[in-house]
């Protein structure tokens, strides 16, 4: 058989072409033929493209959140449809964040979900893409030491961003639509809120039939889209609760991301605030924590990579629970699980943990050894490899 050639595409997100190359290591070990197409140099690229099509045909290209996949070699003509090559999209958010440009993919496309509604999504109400499926996040293994949980600095970690501080940016406007779109966000947030395990789509449906407004599902998608707000505030609740709640415990939390210097949690006592970092940073900061604290941005049957990236840097991972999730771990065995529900008893299980040193160890060693061995990004890599670029 001809050795695969790939090619990756970078240069819109750092945590995406983090992740991106993270995957890419496998296929460099297996000696496939790789090529970086970085759109932030598309000249350049698009140069060593054509070098790169010379040697032979290509297996498939590897996107994330569709960076690249638009690119044009002239108006109206998509260089990856001219090219004929199967373009492999890994979303890393749900599909209605990318709701203007899913019905202008490439025709030979496959989108790649993060948690299985996300799929299902895609399957109702984008029929017309080719493939889609179903891939769990996965995790970066530390090229530093990892020391005992004892020796490490920080208490609690968490890296990840806030919305609700600058949701006026996707807030649409709500006199331009004939139905009470305000009120109907109102109803959807507040079921998020009191029960947490609905999915955004399932709540925003529910609120727009009990007023009435009804569309098939190729103009119900962009309404949805729309009120994609709901989602990100919803999120932004339980992240803004669930760290709340461990400092007004007591609880030391050393915090970055965006969004929280917009707020006064950034100057609680508690906290140590470092603002934005770069994402292998924030992996790196892994290495210092005892607990790696994650939420997941409403993945209600999927997984987020600071779970796994916690596993890997040797410290317990706390997060909370999807039924992906449940389905695969047992909380206590290789990481610590809540329920969003349960988020007011989340600073003293914290604290019964920090004060158990030894059980936090074998936790975290066994989560430490299970991830290693198959929830890297090199093991997500393989997957497709199997499933996809050998087919």
């Amino acid at each position: 058989m001809d050795k695969k050639r790939i090619i990756y595409v970078i240069g819109g997100y750092d945590a995406l072409d983090h992740n991106l190359r993270e995957m890419v290591k496998y296929y460099d070990d297996k000696g496939y033929d790789l090529y970086e197409f970085n759109i932030k140099d598309p000249i350049k690229s698009l140069g060593g493209l054509y070098e790169f099509l010379e040697k032979g045909s290509v297996t498939a290209a590897l996107f994330s959140n569709q960076v690249g996949m638009f690119t044009e070699i002239k108006q109206g003509v998509n260089l990856w449809d001219a090219l004929n090559v199967p373009c492999i999209d890994i979303m890393m958010d749900h599909p209605f964040t990318y709701a203007p440009i899913l019905t202008r993919l490439p025709q030979n496309s496959i989108c790649i979900c993060q948690d299985r509604n996300h799929m299902a999504y895609l399957q109702r109400f984008y029929p017309e893409i080719p493939s889609v499926g179903f891939l769990p996040h996965g995790g970066t293994l530390p090229d530093k030491p990892v020391m005992p949980i004892h020796d490490r600095p920080i208490d609690v970690l968490y890296t990840g961003g806030i919305a609700a501080p600058v949701i006026d940016r996707v807030m649409p406007d709500f006199s331009l639509y004939y139905f009470p779109m305000e009120k109907c966000g109102k109803e959807a947030l507040d079921i998020l809120i009191s029960e947490p395990w609905h999915t955004t789509e399932e709540v925003i449906e529910h609120a727009l039939l009990s007023h009435g407004a009804e569309w098939p599902d190729n103009e119900l998608r962009e309404i949805i889209a729309d009120m994609r707000y709901v989602d990100l505030l919803a999120t932004s609740y339980y992240r803004e609760k669930t760290i709340r709640t461990l400092l007004d415990g007591g609880i030391k939390v050393t915090l970055f991301g965006s969004g929280w210097d917009k707020m006064d949690i950034s100057s609680h006592p508690n906290v140590d605030f470092g603002g934005m970092i770069p994402a292998k940073a924030a992996t790196e900061k892994g290495l210092d924590a005892k607990i790696v604290l994650s939420t997941m941005t409403w993945f209600k049957d999927g997984t987020h990579d600071r779970i796994f990236n916690g596993m890997l840097s040797g410290a317990l991972s706390v997060t909370d629970t999807s039924v992906y999730m449940k389905e695969e771990f047992t909380s206590g065995d290789e990481l610590v699980m809540f329920e969003l529900t349960e988020t007011d008893q989340l600073a003293d299980t914290v604290r019964d943990l920090l004060s158990d040193t030894d059980r936090m160890q074998t936790i975290a060693d066994s989560g430490r050894k299970r991830a290693e061995v198959e929830l890297t990004w090199q093991h997500r890599a393989a997957e497709i490899d199997e499933a996809i670029l050998s087919v």
